[in-house]
């Protein structure tokens, strides 16, 4: 008796600490898109002042949104897990550090390329992965949207090169 007990007392053990670890991703999951939303919203402040194309600039809308939706939808997954608390966000990591003096065309050139085309390209497979370990219905719907999402953001990041390229000439592709 003392021995399923205890088998009992440590299943129950690991069943917690696998639910604390569903809820540190979740939780991480809506820091990241939330940062995603501020990120992105300051770049598409930055498209505006640059008078890119209106296509260009109401693409950076619904990435802002998408974004903001992620972040919901992953806070109803942490909830859905049992997290209370919602995360506060460091202001710090809310923008972009300018590196050097570079004009703004040459900084938006360097987000588009690390950010939307490396960084929402490489999020499309790592989403993917997780989506397909993942058997919880409200996970797998959230993941399913932010796969889909993600593949629209780096196809906007890549199209966003193609226009600051032209923008820019040899001086953006020397940069």
């Amino acid at each position: 008796m003392v021995a399923m007990a205890a088998m009992a007392a440590d299943a129950q053990a690991h069943a917690d600490l696998d639910l604390q670890r569903v809820q540190k991703e979740w939780s991480a999951r809506v820091t990241a898109e939330y940062r995603s939303a501020a990120l992105s919203a300051q770049s598409l402040h930055w498209l505006i002042q640059l008078g890119l194309s209106p296509d260009t600039i109401d693409l950076g809308h619904r990435i802002v949104r998408d974004e903001l939706d992620h972040a919901a939808d992953s806070f109803d997954v942490f909830q859905a897990a049992g997290g209370k608390q919602r995360s506060v966000l460091d202001p710090h990591t809310l923008h972009f550090k300018q590196a050097g003096k570079q004009p703004l065309p040459f900084q938006v050139l360097d987000v588009a390329a690390s950010v939307f085309c490396c960084g929402e390209t490489v999020a499309v497979p790592l989403f993917q992965a997780m989506l397909k370990q993942t058997t919880a219905k409200d996970a797998r719907a959230a993941l399913k949207r932010i796969v889909k999402d993600e593949a629209v953001h780096s196809a906007f990041g890549w199209s966003l090169l193609d226009e600051l390229l032209e923008l820019l000439k040899d001086q953006g592709r020397d940069f």
